[in-house]
């Protein structure tokens, strides 16, 4: 009987346990920069001395005068150092003074959806090795009321902006 008493409450705190670490576990979001994931529990990278900011409600990324220079491994591939998978349309908000400079073939890569450019702010974008597009999205790229500079530091005959269906 005291081993059956023993076993019940053995099995009692390990479900407990369980359930404990699975409603705190992250939710982690198919959206990248500078090298980190953004997660449930981490929704501000810091990028230079400025920030980005994932809301993942509106699947709208604010970059407020961040400098983004590293380039995360996906699936063992360099995806560039903004990198999303979602399927949802994304929305980047620049504010005031951005920078991205990569030796990636991409600056910014959306793989299966819309991206949107807005904002008050303004985006540079150095791409120092021979790219395929600088910035490419699955479906439209829309950009409004924003200054993007896309400066490519070797001869390409490549694209700077592109979409995969045209």
């Amino acid at each position: 009987m005291k081993l059956k008493n023993l076993l019940f409450i053995l099995t009692v705190a390990l479900i407990s346990f369980i359930g404990i670490n699975s409603v705190n576990a992250a939710t982690n979001y198919k959206l990248w920069i500078d090298g980190e994931q953004f997660t449930s529990e981490k929704t501000t990278i810091k990028c230079g001395s400025g920030t980005a900011t994932f809301n993942p409600e509106s699947f709208t990324l604010t970059l407020n005068n961040a400098t983004i220079t590293d380039t995360g491994l996906h699936n063992g591939w360099s995806d560039g150092p903004i990198y999303y998978t979602g399927n949802e349309k994304l929305t980047i908000v620049l504010t005031g003074e951005n920078k991205i400079t990569t030796d990636d073939d991409y600056a910014i890569k959306v793989e299966s959806s819309k991206l949107y450019i807005e904002g008050t702010g303004r985006l540079d974008i150095t791409v120092r090795e021979l790219p395929t597009d600088s910035v490419i999205a699955a479906s439209d790229i829309n950009i409004q009321a924003a200054i993007i500079e896309v400066e490519v530091s070797i001869d390409s005959e490549d694209y700077s902006l592109s979409t995969d269906d045209g």
